[in-house]
């Protein structure tokens, strides 16, 4: 078990059993002293030498705890072991460290400094009322690496001398086109493309061949996202055949670029694909396109508040392939889960498919096609099954680290009576990968997609004050968006886009593997990585491919949503 530092207690548990510095290097120079005098070889001695200094750099330099911060959890290593830890397992060292027995909170020391790491819900929840803790700084510190930003663009988002931030205005921006009217007309124009794509569908038997279903679904996704943000006159995705390469790309690639000290030696590709990227987008902001009321409000906010703020067009177009990113980097792999575990149980296809026919409406047939109507809004309360699926992806898919950085000392609490002191300056991480596999939270075999962790108590005829606690509990542990002033303003876009997707499919369509059989083929999920939130598939979801046919009895059918 790693040891423990009980810091309220002042009690030092170490695996060791060492109790202080001065015997630590007493025994160690102790231990060091035998093996020379012993004649044992060189290497041996080098070895231990190593070792021996590890230990001793670690007891001296590990960061120091106040009694009531959370405890310190000291790697079986010395000093460099959690660190190496993160590196190799990436997010998934957080969720071997909660299987070892971790408090709910504690302090993790990284070389001389230190993170707060929390897996507890009610301390979580804490954490995201908190008005001392913020998500901010992270967006400037990682701006500039991100976007290969210039000297003068980051000092014009640092500067604080109007009263405000370019990072609060933004947000306001954001929140603002993506609420009420312009959150539905925003789906409405997405989904709009989805339809023309999906009635384009040949109405033949044979239907359509699909060698790779990720990169399908992905590039429909894709060509419809950015025509609803950038309109359909002067769409930037449009100008360059690789655009959508570009940006997947580049998405794949930010982890690792942003921790590279030699970015154009190690990730010249994707510096070129993000560079390609900016220019398209560059030129979209010189011609004054964010101007044009054919274009989603969330783009059109954004620009206005970027250049109130006085960044140029350059700088601007520079910024804003953020905007395409973020707008697809997650939802697009969760349409992907949703429909590939959905996909191998033919019961709950047909269980969503009876959902969605009550919710149908048809207009007058027009040239002898079928006008059925999708009311995208009313799925949530109606498609019950399908939100539950929906959900069950997000947090199957969804590991994304929430971090935020304590920015005066404060204290969190469980609401049970014990609470921490948090010090400024330090940042606190929630991962989600723990949340969303806790053993007392969620169904039996968290790793499984079970949708039964989204069902009401009376949908799963279970008695609701039984389940109450329970239920509680999973409204705290189910993190994906973010929470308090943070909370993501782009959730409901995603949700309704994809369940309107998948409400289309399992209704109109039938996909089927390419090679015979019923059932398509599971891909397996990446880990994900530190600046990632949701796995992708591996080997770029090679080996899924699918036929993709309208069903019988609607063949000759147009489908529109209505948002």
């Amino acid at each position: 078990m790693d040891s423990i530092v009980l810091a309220p207690s002042h009690a030092v548990i170490a695996g060791s059993g060492l109790g202080n510095k001065a015997d630590a290097a007493s025994i160690a120079g102790g231990v060091l002293e035998t093996m020379m005098t012993t004649g044992a070889g060189k290497i041996s001695t080098i070895v231990l030498a190593s070792i021996v200094a590890l230990f001793l750099l670690d007891q001296f330099f590990t960061a120091k705890v106040d009694p009531q911060e959370p405890p310190l959890l000291k790697p079986r290593f010395p000093l460099i072991g959690h660190l190496v830890g993160m590196m190799l397992g990436q997010q998934s060292y957080f969720q071997k460290l909660h299987k070892r027995n971790s408090p709910p909170i504690y302090t993790l020391p990284v070389l001389n400094g230190k993170i707060y790491i929390a897996t507890s819900p009610p301390l979580i929840q804490s954490a995201l009322r908190g008005k001392d803790l913020s998500f901010d700084p992270f967006v400037v510190d990682f701006a500039q690496k991100l976007l290969g930003l210039d000297e003068a663009t980051m000092a014009i988002i640092r500067d604080e001398s109007k009263g405000t931030t370019t990072n609060a205005d933004m947000t306001k921006a954001i929140h603002g086109g993506l609420s009420g009217g312009n959150l539905l007309r925003t789906n409405r124009a997405v989904l709009e493309d989805v339809a023309a794509q999906l009635n384009a569908f040949p109405l033949g038997n044979d239907g359509l061949e699909i060698p790779d279903f990720w990169i399908w679904l992905r590039n429909l996704l894709s060509a419809a996202t950015t025509k609803a943000l950038y309109g359909k006159k002067a769409n930037p995705f449009d100008t360059i055949p690789t655009m959508f390469d570009d940006l997947w790309q580049f998405d794949t690639h930010t982890p690792t670029l942003m921790i590279s000290p030699f970015p154009w030696l190690t990730h010249p590709k994707t510096l070129q694909a993000r560079a390609r990227l900016q220019a398209a987008v560059v030129d979209w902001y010189t011609a004054g396109n964010d101007k044009d009321p054919d274009i989603a409000a969330i783009a059109a906010y954004r620009a206005e508040t970027l250049r109130r703020h006085g960044f140029s067009a350059r700088q601007i177009g520079q910024i804003e392939i953020s905007l395409a990113l973020v707008s697809m980097q997650n939802a697009i792999p969760t349409l992907l889960w949703l429909v590939l575990n959905v996909y191998q149980r033919p019961g709950w296809v047909e269980r969503i498919r009876l959902e969605i026919l009550d919710t149908l409406q048809e207009a007058k047939p027009v040239n002898g096609m079928r006008q059925v109507q999708i009311y995208v809004s009313s799925l949530e309360e109606k498609a019950p099954f399908l939100l539950a699926c929906y959900k069950e992806a997000v947090r199957i898919g969804n590991a994304q680290l929430g971090t935020r950085r304590v920015m005066q000392d404060t204290y969190i609490s469980d609401g049970k009576g014990n609470r921490y002191l948090v010090k400024k300056g330090i940042d606190m991480l929630m991962p989600c990968g723990v949340m969303h596999r806790l053993d007392n939270v969620w169904e039996s075999d968290t790793d499984s997609f079970n949708p039964n962790n989204f069902l009401s108590p009376e949908q799963k005829g279970l008695d609701p004050q039984t389940q109450s606690e329970r239920e509680k509990l999973r409204k705290a542990s189910y993190i994906p968006f973010g929470g308090g002033k943070h909370y993501c303003p782009g959730r409901k876009f995603a949700m309704y886009e994809i369940m309107a997707l998948m409400a289309t499919l399992v209704v109109g369509f039938h996909v089927s593997p390419l090679g015979g059989g019923e059932e398509i083929q599971m891909l397996e999920m990446m880990g994900v990585r530190f600046g990632e939130a949701v796995a992708k598939p591996k080997r770029n979801g090679e080996g899924c491919p699918v036929r993709l046919k309208r069903k019988e009895g609607w063949e000759a059918v147009r489908w529109r949503f209505v948002c």
